[in-house]
Parts: structure tokens; sequence; C-alpha cells
């Protein structure tokens, strides 16, 4: 009988164990097996077994799945406190796909049991539906303006044009860009700071520029850049697609494998800038972010430089 022939419940006995074999790679997980009752002397059927040899002592643990569409109430920690105690389990655990009630957890805390809820994205009957929460900061040139130094002549021919898009030449008098395009250059190779602030003297060429006068000779210029980088914080809540572990019942919290891996849903930037919730802070969150991404914005290489912003 293959899985999807298999009874829902066996399915999901099945799943809990191919989970709980991540946890411990070098334990034995078995299913269904059978074990004799030490008290009542009848062969006891198990849903998942896990053996492990610690130096010369074998653990014997046993975990019990309920695939109900009700919590688990009291008597059914109770029974399986029972069935512990004639197989001689060393430890104990139950994971039940609608949770637990308030005295089951109690009735299972005394005991030592711990309750758990399967945790998986995957697509099947028992997916979960897990998301984190992440701050995406967005850095960017928020305004800039240039400096040209050079002769009055020359100027007084640049005064009229836009200063973005003056053309300039190396010392080969070839095209090099424009004074927009290589502050987009030197953005883009992290030559000016990514923290927010403004940032005064930022040259935007290694290596000597030349304008064209009027006439035709070239003379070169020193352009500096001003600029001001801005900082964007948005807050979101963003699907996992890929987890898998469990859910302890009475803390609340998530327990994963030591060795996992998780994969988040596709971050939209363009969806995040429209409707995350925009933050003034790290500090102001209620909440502390799983993940922080930062995105630096990468500039066209437009050879002219088409300015977007800017003074």
């Amino acid at each position: 009988m293959n899985s999807k022939e298999a009874p829902k419940w066996k399915r999901f006995e099945a799943l809990v164990a191919k989970v709980q074999s991540s946890f411990s790679p070098d334990a034995q997980v078995s299913l269904n097996e059978k074990v004799k009752g030490r008290h009542s002397g009848v062969m006891r059927e198990l849903d998942i077994v896990v053996r492990r040899r610690v130096g010369q002592f074998q653990i014997f643990i046993v975990v019990d799945c309920k695939d109900y569409a009700d919590p688990v109430d009291v008597k059914g920690v109770e029974e399986f406190i029972g069935l512990l105690q004639d197989v001689g389990a060393n430890k104990g655990a139950m994971v039940a796909a609608s949770g637990f009630t308030k005295a089951a957890k109690t009735r299972a805390s005394d005991s030592g049991i711990d309750l758990y809820r399967l945790v998986d994205a995957e697509r099947h009957d028992w997916q979960s539906y897990v998301s984190i929460p992440i701050v995406c900061d967005f850095r960017k040139l928020g305004s800039w303006r240039f400096r040209i130094r050079g002769s009055n002549k020359l100027l007084q021919e640049l005064a009229p044009q836009d200063p973005n898009l003056i053309p300039l030449f190396d010392k080969h008098q070839d095209q090099v860009g424009t004074p927009l395009s290589l502050l987009w250059e030197t953005w883009n190779r992290r030559k000016i700071p990514t923290n927010q602030g403004s940032y005064a003297d930022i040259s935007v060429s290694d290596t000597p520029v030349l304008v064209q006068a009027s006439d035709g000779h070239f003379e070169q210029v020193e352009i500096m850049a001003d600029v001001d980088v801005v900082q964007n914080l948005h807050f979101g809540q963003v699907p996992l697609t890929k987890i898998a572990g469990f859910r302890d019942e009475v803390s609340g919290t998530l327990v994963l494998p030591p060795t996992t891996e998780i994969i988040t849903d596709w971050i939209d930037t363009i969806e995040v800038e429209r409707s995350w919730l925009r933050i003034p802070s790290l500090e102001a969150l209620a909440i502390k972010p799983i993940m922080i991404l930062t995105a630096l914005d990468h500039y066209p290489a437009h050879p002219f430089g088409e300015p977007s912003a800017g003074e």
C-alpha cells in the first residue's frame, strides 16, 4: 500500500516519524513497533519508537500520534502515561494535529511528557502556515549636488547646462559619462558610505576628467559631490515555504532539528515599499525580527546618466 492509499492517520504517523528522524539521524526510528507490556503481558503497538545507544545505555523513547479533529484531552494523556509505564519507556512525547486541552497540558507537564504539534510547510493535509518577522532595510542616494571647479571662462559656459548631464571625457578625449553617471558608478562600487547621513566632497572619478569647451579644446575640471544617503525601514511577516519541526504546546516555542533548512516565500521589494509597515528605527519594534535584509539601490550604468532626482 503506497502513501496515497494509506489511511490518513497512518500518513500522519509517517510524517511525524520523518520529522523526528531529522532531529537525530544516528538514532533508530521505527513505525508501529510492537512491544510486550511488562505489566499487562500483552503486545502493545507503539506509533513511533526512537532508540539510541548512549555509552552502555539503550534509550527507549515512544512518540504517540493523534490525528484528531479536536484537541487531545486529559484522558488521552493519562492513557499514554499508562502505556509508557507498561512498555518501560525512558521518555514519552505526544504529537497531536489539533493540539491539547489545558488539563492535558498540565497532566503531561507533571509527568514529564512532551506535547507537540507538527510544523511542516510542505503541501499535505497538515500543512502549517508559518511566517517570520523580517525588516527590509533600503538605502539609496536621496539627493545630491555637484561642485565643479575649473577656469572662470569654462564655468561660465557650463552655467546654463544641467550639471547632472555635462559630457565628461578622459585624457584620451573619449567620453566617459556625465557627473550623474559617474556618481551612480561611485555609489555602485561602494565608494560612498551607505549609512544614513550627509557626506561631502565625494570624488566622482578616480582619474582626471575633461570638459570640451565651445571652441573645441578640452580642459580638466574637478567634480565633487555632496550627497544625502537615506534609509527606509519596512517591517512585515514573510511566509515560509519550507520548514519542518515541532511546536512545543506547553512553552509555545518552535523546536527545529539541529541542522535544518528554511525557505521563505518570494520577497517583492515593490510590495514591501507599498504595503509593509514603515518604521522609524529597529528600536520601535515590539517584536524582534528574525532577519534584517539590507538592500542598496543599484543605479543603471547609462553612458549619459539620465537624472531621476537630486539637486
